[in-house]
């Protein structure tokens, strides 16, 4: 049957074709979205599983890039802390360097200066080192360190038996004063039966003097000794820190440089004060106001930081109870020097007890029996009791002298005694100790005077005299007195035909006990020199003014009194004063050429300096017009006085460019280089660079001491010190003038006995006034080689020039006396021979000399007290911190809980306890090196702490991204397409679409028969 109202088979071919749609359209999604849940109808319970398990995925993924954060956050750390390292190494360095006895006190002071700057750094380390603009080391709170044991808190009466080796405890000092364990409990402590040794009872205790200040004690039964703790209450207020309810003013707070807080001076960083002997040192972080400071450290006590320090017994340490090292030397009497010589000795024994009649201390001679009057009770020596604060104490000096008997040895001796000292160790190291004595010992010194009312200007003595004993009795010592004039002055006497001098001290019969002599040809040949040069200027100066018209006897004459300034001009040459100028080297300059460590400046730098302009030279003077002239500088450092005179036939040596000089030493801390005109003259100096390199060359011959150097740069003469740092009024000195003027030298004189004793006199000697034994005058003479010139002058006479003739003519005529001016001598150097031996008896044989006791004569004593020692408790100062956590959170996941906590801590100069190194001293500088071995172990342990976060943090990292990989390839089971299935689907529901479209073409052609019936 065919029907046309209803085409059942073409509604049921476009069904089926719209199922396979459907289902190719479902397939065509999967492969191009490569998913096979697209949507939660694909597959709702997998779909839930799948995004459970992408969050878990995307939570392990950021999890691991967390943790390469934190390994960096660590790696930076690590970084910083490798570089404070460094920084200890070289301190550590530094004080082992400056622990050497061959640096200086500077020295020292210049090493302490670069540790101060290094510990600085560490806290700048400590506070700028940040991750992502967060601090690496934490500085939220206050860190603490104290060095010391403050309220002097220490376990006393420490009795040490050496030969078993058992300890016992008296009981403890605070504030100064002693308590006994039963002062804290009764039955504290006891002896136990079976050892002997004093234990305690075990508990915990709390002990608070009349002042409030308290501690605690806590020991298990049967401790020797028991651990102290007491806690500091610490607070800050405007007025300053509080401390145990003392309040110690902001001036007592120092920072690093040592400056104290203050209004202008406020900062983050390290800062200390000393409280009751202890220092307490504190870091904070940055601060920019007094309230920033005061909030900081009060921060504290709301739970971040405890200021606690524990006193344990850490061992034993030997501590001297009676140090009596120091004596006393035996003091000698009249009565017992008559029995004694010089190589005479002595022997005492020490005995001392407390138990029986003989409460104290005495002396045993070599019989054994009791010296008379030589017993001194304890109370005597001010002990009347040793549990007595006041009584027993390290600063208190003990005295024992046996000043009474009929023996009277006049022996006295000190000692000392520790804190934590008994009677009992007291005795065992004095009892039995032997005091011997030989080398009797006299100490002298030496009056010198002398009569400066001649050309003596000045007079300075030392003297090494050890007087022998034998000596002191020949020469009628009184030994009853300490300090006496113990014999006459006797002259100094000099010998001008054998060229000495001596002084000699006599016994009663007037035969030589101790005499003193020297040989004066040394100062008489520069006495010699000197007198020439100086003669040779005055015959110079006064033929002048004899030429020029002046009287050169009268009061026209004036010999050493010019300037430098007055030749060169005030403009051309520096103000005397501090080095008030400034040199910058170049490398066309000559420069005087140091050894060693003082060194000529270098080209570019800049030094302090004087200088002088001889540019005049040749135009407005002459050389010759430098006699007598000169100038002179000091050093900074040690004040040496270097002065150059220009002089005449004064050279005893040549320099490397031929110029001739002489160079003395003048005093104690003087030198004098004179400069030979006649040298310069004869090596061409003709102009003012000329001389100023001519001084450069003789100075690097003989002026190497010091910091002084010299520099030629054209005309100009520079003088300066070598060190750049030094400038303006802080620099060296420059004078216009020598410090000693050409008629002015100084003259030592060294009488000695022969064996090593000497009597040294030192004159500062004028001898200005041999210029009256030369006498100049223009005499009229026919036949005379000079005549009057209009102004008054004298010009040589011309027989050539008419103007000449009819003229008066005159002649000079030069003649010579002995320095008393009552002979006429032949010639100069007759003058300067006659003036030698006047000056050479104008200083000694004007001197007197006498040796004055300064103190009592004593014998040697030597003695030593016996093995002893007082056990002491250490008390290893410790500081309980209880910070906030305030670590680095590491999420290691999407997992609440899955974290990794990294401590953070401070890491400055505090906490490593480095605040204290310091090299100001030898002690300092072996404590500096134990500072750093903490600081190191602590920075060590910090650093290993860190490393071992850093490992654990990649093994988390490692195990993370094995979850990830794992719970990725999970969830792409669950929700990734198959594709190669989903291929085979696709090609399927394609024929079958295929098919479902011909088969409904068919179905929709089967009404067209119906139409063929119609036809």
């Amino acid at each position: 049957m065919q029907v046309i109202a209803h085409n059942m088979l073409s509604q049921f071919t476009e069904r089926q074709l719209n199922i396979t749609d459907k289902n190719k359209s479902k397939s065509t999604e999967k492969l191009s979205s490569g998913y096979r849940i697209n949507r939660a109808g694909d597959d709702a319970a997998g779909l839930a599983i799948s995004e459970k398990m992408r969050w878990q995925v995307r939570g392990l993924k950021r999890g691991q890039q967390n943790i390469q954060d934190g390994v960096s956050w660590l790696q930076v750390a690590d970084g910083s802390m490798e570089e404070i390292s460094k920084i200890i190494h070289r301190i550590r360095e530094l004080s082992v360097q400056a622990s050497n006895d061959t640096n200086t006190q500077s020295d020292r002071a210049s090493i302490d200066t670069e540790i101060k700057e290094l510990k600085k750094e560490i806290n700048n380390i400590s506070r700028n080192t940040e991750f992502n603009t967060q601090d690496i080391f934490d500085n939220s709170y206050v860190s603490m360190d104290i060095f010391g044991m403050p309220g002097d808190l220490q376990i006393f009466d420490a009795a040490y038996d050496h030969v078993t080796g058992d300890v016992t405890y008296g009981g403890f000092v605070f504030h100064g004063e002693r308590y006994t364990w039963d002062t804290v409990a009764p039955g504290m402590v006891s002896v136990d039966a079976a050892t002997g040794k004093q234990v305690f009872a075990g508990g915990d205790y709390s002990y608070t003097d009349a002042n409030g200040n308290y501690f605690n004690i806590s020991c298990k039964p049967g401790d020797e000794v028991p651990t102290i703790s007491r806690k500091l209450d610490f607070s800050a207020t405007s007025q300053g820190i509080v401390i145990d309810g003392k309040t110690m003013d902001w001036s007592n707070v120092i920072d690093e440089d040592g400056y104290p807080f203050s209004a202008s001076n406020i900062h983050g960083g390290a800062w200390s004060l000393d409280y009751m002997g202890a220092t307490m040192a504190f870091f904070v972080g940055d601060i920019r106001t007094k309230d920033d400071m005061i909030d900081s450290i009060n921060s504290c006590n709301n739970g971040k930081v405890s200021y606690t320090w524990t006193t344990e017994f850490t061992g034993t340490e030997e501590v001297t109870a009676v140090d009596a090292q120091v004596m006393k030397d035996l003091k000698i009497s009249n009565s017992f020097a008559a029995n004694l010589t010089s190589g005479d000795k002595v022997a005492y024994t020490v005995r001392a007890s407390n138990s029986g009649a003989q409460r104290g201390i005495w002396l045993e001679n070599s019989n054994g029996a009791m010296v008379n009057g030589s017993f001194k009770s304890w109370a005597d020596l001010g002990i009347t009791s040793w549990n007595s604060g006041t009584d027993i104490s390290s600063q208190i000096k003990y005295t024992y002298a046996d000043n009474e008997g009929v023996n009277d040895t006049y022996l006295s001796f000190d000692f000392y005694l520790s804190d934590i000292t008994s009677a009992d160790s007291v005795i065992d190291g004095l009892d039995g100790m032997v005091i011997s004595g030989e080398n009797i010992r006299t100490n002298y010194s030496t009056n010198v005077g002398a009569d400066l009312i001649g050309n003596v200007q000045k007079v300075t003595s030392s003297a090494k005299n050890p007087i022998t004993f034998d000596e002191e009795k020949a020469l009628g010592r009184d030994f009853e007195q300490q300090k006496i004039d113990a014999f006459q002055k006797e002259n100094i006497k000099y010998n001008d035909a054998n060229h000495t001098a001596e002084v000699s001290f006599k016994d009663s019969a007037g035969n030589a006990v101790l005499t003193y002599g020297t040989d004066t040809a040394g100062n008489e040949n520069r006495l010699d020199r000197d007198l020439k040069t100086y003669a040779a200027y005055v015959l110079q100066q006064k033929q002048m003014l004899a030429l020029s018209g002046k009287d050169p006897q009268g009061a026209d004459i004036q010999l050493g009194s010019g300037s430098l300034t007055d030749l060169v001009g005030a403009g051309n040459i520096t103000t005397s004063g501090h080095f008030s100028e400034t040199v910058t080297i170049r490398p066309g300059m000559d420069l005087s050429d140091g050894n060693g460590y003082f060194q000529p400046g270098e080209a570019g730098k800049t030094y302090p300096a004087a200088s002088i302009d001889f540019s005049g030279l040749g135009t407005a003077y002459t050389i010759d017009s430098l006699l007598g002239l000169g100038f002179n500088s000091t050093c900074k450092t040690c004040n040496n006085h270097y002065s150059v005179l220009f002089t005449e036939g004064s050279a005893s040596s040549v320099s490397g460019g031929g110029y001739a000089y002489s160079f003395q030493k003048q005093g104690s801390q003087d030198y004098l280089l004179q400069i030979d005109i006649n040298s310069l003259k004869a090596n061409g100096v003709t102009s003012g660079s000329d001389l100023a390199k001519a001084i450069v060359d003789i100075t690097t011959d003989c002026f190497d001491f010091h910091y002084t150097q010299y520099a030629a740069d054209g005309n100009k003469l520079w003088v300066y010190d070598d060190r750049t740092q030094n400038t303006g009024t802080t620099s060296a000195t420059f004078d216009t003038a020598p410090l000693y003027s050409i008629d002015t030298d100084i003259f030592d004189f060294s009488l000695e006995t022969g064996d090593g004793r000497s009597i040294d006199v030192s004159y500062t000697y004028n001898y200005g006034d041999i210029a009256e034994s030369i006498v100049v005058e223009m005499q009229q003479n026919a036949q005379g080689n000079y005549i009057k010139d209009n102004n008054g002058s004298y010009i040589l006479y011309d027989n050539t020039d008419p103007a000449h003739a009819g003229a008066d003519r005159y002649d000079m005529n030069v003649s010579y006396k002995s320095a008393d001016k009552t002979q006429t001598l032949n010639n100069i150097s007759e003058t300067v021979e006659s003036y030698k031996q006047f000056a050479m008896e104008d200083m000694l044989t004007n001197t007197s000399v006498q040796l004055d006791v300064n103190d009592y004569t004593y014998m040697d004593m030597a003695g030593d007290e016996k093995k002893n020692v007082a056990i002491q408790a250490i008390f290893d100062s410790k500081l309980v911190e209880t910070p906030i956590d305030n670590g680095l959170i590491i999420q290691n996941s999407s997992l609440v809980g899955d974290k990794t906590t990294i401590p953070r801590f401070p890491m400055n100069t505090v906490v490593l306890r480095l605040y204290r190194a310091g090299t100001k001293t030898f002690e300092e500088a072996q404590a500096s090196i134990e500072y750093c071995d903490y600081a190191m172990d602590m920075l060590l342990s910090k650093r290993s702490l860190y490393g071992a976060y850093q490992n654990r943090l990649e093994h988390t990292d490692k195990i993370k991204a094995i979850e990830e990989e794992n719970a990725q390839a999970a969830e792409s089971r669950i929700r990734d397409a198959d594709m190669a299935a989903e291929m085979v689907n696709h090609s399927k529901h394609s024929i079958l679409q295929q098919a479902g479209q011909s088969m409904l073409s068919q179905a929709n052609q089967m009404p067209n028969g119906v139409l063929q019936l119609l036809q």
